[in-house]
C-alpha cells in the first residue's frame, strides 16, 4: 500500500478512485509545500509541463482530494501529539524561559482543557437604553429576591443601580 501503516487508509483516502490520487495526497503531505505539479509528477502523472500544471491544479482543488488531505493531515497531526506535549512540558518546566512564554502556554492548556475564564454575555444596546424595561426588570428582581447582577449581568446591573432607576409603581408602566 502507499504508507507504512499496514495498508489502513481512512475512509476519505480509500474512497479516492485511483492509487495515483492517493499518491498525490501523500506526496503533497510529504513535500510540505504547495507545489502541486511536483506532487502530481511524484504520484506518477506524466505529460507536458502545461498539462502537468493544469492537471495538478485540478486535482488539488478536487473536493475528494481536499477531504483526503484533511483526513490524512489529521492523522499525522494526532501522531505529533506526544512530541507536542513534550515541547509544552519543556516550556512550562524551563525556569529560564521567558515568563510571558510560560504564561501563554499555561493559558493555552487551560483553554484547551475547557477551563476558560468566564465571560459576561453581551447585552444588546436597545435594552441598555430602555429605562422602562430596565425598571421593570429591577422591580421583578426585587420582588422575587433575585440579585440584579444574576438577572442582568454585572455591567448592566451596575448601570441600572448607578442611574438609580425608579421602580415605584407609578414609574413602571405595566403592559
Amino acid at each position: 500500500m502507499l504508507r507504512g501503516d499496514g495498508g489502513k487508509l481512512g475512509p476519505k483516502m480509500a474512497a479516492l478512485p485511483t492509487d495515483r490520487m492517493r499518491a498525490f495526497v501523500l506526496a503533497l503531505l510529504v513535500q510540505g509545500t504547495r507545489d502541486y505539479t511536483k506532487a502530481y509528477r511524484a504520484a506518477g502523472y506524466t505529460g507536458t509541463a502545461g498539462a502537468l500544471c493544469v492537471g495538478a491544479s485540478r486535482l488539488a482543488h478536487d473536493k475528494r482530494i481536499q477531504a483526503a488531505l484533511h483526513e490524512e493531515g489529521a492523522c499525522r497531526f494526532t501522531a505529533l501529539l506526544p512530541m507536542a506535549l513534550h515541547v509544552v512540558e519543556d516550556i512550562l518546566e524551563d525556569e529560564t524561559a521567558k515568563a510571558a512564554d510560560r504564561i501563554k502556554v499555561a493559558f493555552w492548556i487551560w483553554d484547551r482543557s475547557g477551563l476558560r475564564a468566564p465571560t459576561e454575555p453581551e447585552v444588546p444596546v436597545p435594552l441598555a437604553n430602555d429605562t422602562e424595561k430596565l425598571a421593570r426588570l429591577k422591580l421583578l428582581a426585587e420582588r422575587n429576591g433575585i440579585p440584579l447582577k444574576a438577572l442582568l449581568g454585572e455591567r448592566l446591573a451596575r448601570q441600572v443601580e448607578g442611574e438609580g432607576v425608579d421602580v415605584t409603581p407609578a414609574a413602571v408602566a405595566t403592559p
